[in-house]
């Protein structure tokens, strides 16, 4: 339990991290591009699910706290 809470403080720390570098990058009118980057590369660090889906820190604590329901792929057939 404490080393899935240290590991889900450091990968909300890397995208308040990312937030903070793309949102530096539009107040300081550099280009849009750097932002786009700087925001896809974020989102490549997302973890993935058994599905393959990327998903947030807080969808991964709202799976434990007992919400699968909300976040699992329902079948089409």
């Amino acid at each position: 339990m404490r080393r899935s809470l240290i590991r889900l403080f450091i990968i909300n720390g890397a995208f308040v991290a990312a937030a903070l570098v793309v949102l530096l990058l539009l107040t300081t009118g550099l280009s849009a591009t750097f932002a786009a980057a700087a925001i896809g590369t974020a989102v490549m660090l997302l973890p993935e699910d058994e599905h393959g889906f990327q998903v947030a820190a807080a969808s991964r604590t709202s799976r434990i706290a007992g919400v699968n329901h909300l976040f699992t792929k329902r079948s089409t057939t």
